[in-house]
């Protein structure tokens, strides 16, 4: 008794299977690698253009509010009579107009910086130093500098090295988030390439499953071509006696 051939519909619905599989696995790998890769270019954007530029324009900051105090220190060194009167208090409004100004144009951009970081802590921070440098801002505006002023500018100094280091340590926890990430990508890369591998392995077992269904169908036709020629011969033979 012939065994029967395994069917190529069997086989083909197996190859397809396999096919499937692969592409839905590649198709994975690959919303894997994007979505890590987009993630990591806004940890490497958030890195430079938030914490680092915090950080440096922090820097700037605390050096303007070097100078101010200053200033500040040298006006109360100053002889009563050279800081008495509105005309005097007016030349001290304008000695500090411009670092003032200064000043206030970083803390605007500081806050703007920072809507586009969702770390409350850092938040919270830029709104001490936001309400110390507005009582600053307030005193220097509009009366003559008092001793106070001095506390205040030296918490707000505090307050700016405060947010310096809270940015320097977001900045490094992203770094090593970032490089943690990087580790993983040839784990990626491998997975990527061996579903590419199983996918040329199906796809040349299914052109090899055609050949050989093709090759027993023209074998299986050829018979019957045959068959059918000598059936005929032989009713021929049979017809002549």
């Amino acid at each position: 008794m012939n065994r029967e051939p395994v069917s190529p519909t069997y086989i083909l619905r197996y190859v397809y299977a396999i096919l499937a599989v692969v592409a839905i696995t590649v198709s994975t790998v690959l919303v894997s690698l994007y979505i890590a890769q987009r993630g990591e270019l806004e940890t490497r954007n958030e890195i430079q253009f938030v914490h680092l530029a915090s950080v440096e324009e922090a820097a700037e900051l605390a050096r303007e509010a070097d100078e101010l105090r200053e200033q500040v220190f040298n006006r109360l060194t100053e002889t009563v009579a050279d800081r008495s009167g509105a005309a005097g208090i007016r030349s001290i409004q304008i000695g500090y107009s411009g670092i003032l100004q200064s000043m206030r144009s970083r803390m605007a951009r500081l806050t703007t910086r920072e809507e586009q970081s969702d770390d409350e802590i850092i938040f919270l921070a830029l709104q001490r130093l936001s309400d110390r440098f507005d009582e600053i801002y307030r005193s220097l505006r509009s009366s003559e500098p008092t001793p106070e002023i001095i506390t205040s500018i030296d918490v707000f100094r505090t307050n700016i090295r405060q947010y310096d280091r809270l940015h320097r340590i977001a900045a490094d926890r992203e770094l090593h988030e970032l490089a943690d990430r990087q580790l993983q990508r040839p784990r990626f890369l491998a997975i990527l390439f061996l579903c590419l591998a199983l996918g040329t392995l199906a796809a040349w077992y299914l052109l090899r499953s055609l050949r050989i269904s093709l090759q027993r169908q023209v074998a299986a036709e050829l018979a019957l071509a045959e068959s059918q020629e000598r059936l005929h011969h032989i009713q021929k033979l049979d017809a002549l006696g």
